[in-house]
């Protein structure tokens, strides 16, 4: 939860007068999640049409390269995923151990030092994931530009882009919805007190 929201909701539980504000708060919560999860449902049929776009470059793959060729466009295109994944949940990870960090004392917060010490190291592992990733990448361009005309080959780099971007959008609305499910959550058992 966020330190403002936190320190927001402290201080209106000490006033029964703020249970209106409290109540139009909650509505206002519950709007914005209704609003994520249509943005959800459309970033849903985004995701889809780039799985049947990659699906139709697969095939092209398929017939203009060599199995060697194919096998390793076909790893990189599922070790795009993993690492964007990885790499996404570990920044996020991290995030929520810095922010409760700042929220704690001195005292007790060793254990959450040692475990944000160790979400930096396996972030920084996983940019080196993500740096081998990308030479594979450019060793993938290399062949496909040998074996596809020049809009395919361009259609090949948009169809990664889009995946990449994807993913990230995707996790990012994951995390607005987690955090406005632990805000209403809060906010509703201040009402409750």
């Amino acid at each position: 939860m966020s330190i403002v929201l936190h320190h927001c909701l402290k201080s209106l539980s000490h006033y029964p007068l703020c249970l209106n504000q409290q109540q139009q708060l909650v509505n206002h919560i519950e709007a914005r999640l209704k609003s994520l999860e249509e943005t959800r449902d459309t970033l849903q049929i985004e995701i889809q049409d780039n799985v049947a776009h990659g699906e139709t470059l697969e095939v092209l793959v398929r017939e203009c390269c060599v199995p060697v060729e194919q096998e390793r466009y076909n790893l990189f295109i599922g070790d795009l995923e993993r690492v964007v994944n990885l790499l996404l949940c570990l920044s996020a990870r991290l995030a929520r151990v810095q922010n409760a960090l700042s929220t704690v004392d001195q005292h007790t917060d060793q254990s959450l030092d040692s475990r944000h010490r160790l979400l930096c190291k396996q972030r920084e592992d996983a940019k080196d994931l993500k740096d081998n990733l990308d030479r594979r990448e450019n060793l993938v361009s290399t062949f496909l530009s040998r074996q596809l005309s020049a809009e395919q080959l361009q259609d090949y780099r948009r169809f990664v882009q889009t995946k990449a971007s994807l993913l990230i959008r995707q996790k990012d609305l994951e995390e607005k919805q987690r955090l406005g499910e632990e805000q209403l959550e809060a906010l509703s058992n201040s009402l409750n007190v």
